[in-house]
Formats: structure tokens, C-alpha cells, sequence
């Protein structure tokens, strides 16, 4: 993003604001789950060159199961981003925060708990 002129040549991820967001399943029969990271203080916000995607296939968003290793995998690459940026805030849908913001809970985590710096709910 630095050599196509997004952010400035000085930038690093300490002065970064960092979005991982979950747009849901993109396909209901094969259960793809597209996830993108973006950073916040470039200049055109929906330029394609602000966007790392990633797509999670076989995801049921009903199965707890398929959501708690969604949470195994995401979350240590988010704990290492968020020890490195700024800030990180993760937007999604329910289910995507509940496994990938709180770490993977069943029924002991209310909707409530999202009400904290960070954390912005679809």
C-alpha cells in the first residue's frame, strides 16, 4: 500500500488501525466465509489495494463446531496484529464475533459482551 501511494512512505502497522472484517457466507451451498483485513488511514478506503481477503470454506453458521475452529485459526494471527497496530477492530456478524473477537464460547457469552472498544456489530 506504501509503493502503490496509499499510505505514506513513513507508515508502519504501530500508527495503524486495522479492520478484519467477516462479510458472511458467499455461497449457501458451499459455505464460504470471505474475511478481509484492512487498514484505516489509507487514502481511498475502498481502493482494491486496501484489502487482504481470505476465504474459510465449509462454514455452517449454525455449527458451533466449525466456528471454534474458525476461532483456533484466526485467533492467534489476530493477537499478533493487535499486539503490533494501533488498534484492531473486528466487524461482523454475530457469529464471526463471537468466535473471532471473544474466542470461541458457546452459551455463556451474551451479545452484550461486544459493547467495548473495538468491537462493531452488523
Amino acid at each position: 500500500m506504501v509503493m502503490k501511494g496509499e499510505l505514506p512512505p513513513t507508515s508502519s502497522v504501530s500508527q495503524s488501525t486495522v479492520l478484519l472484517r467477516g462479510d458472511g457466507v458467499v455461497d449457501g451451498w458451499t459455505k464460504v466465509y470471505h474475511l478481509s483485513w484492512l487498514i484505516g488511514e489509507v487514502k481511498r478506503p475502498r481502493s482494491p489495494d486496501n484489502c487482504m481477503d481470505f476465504l474459510l470454506g465449509n462454514i455452517d453458521e449454525g455449527n458451533p463446531i466449525h466456528w471454534g475452529i474458525v476461532s483456533q485459526r484466526l485467533l492467534p494471527a489476530i493477537n499478533h496484529v493487535r499486539a503490533a497496530a494501533a488498534d484492531v477492530i473486528t466487524v461482523g456478524d454475530g457469529a464471526f464475533l463471537f468466535a473471532v473477537e471473544r474466542g470461541f464460547t458457546h452459551a455463556n457469552t451474551a451479545l452484550g459482551a461486544f459493547n467495548q472498544p473495538g468491537v462493531a456489530g452488523l
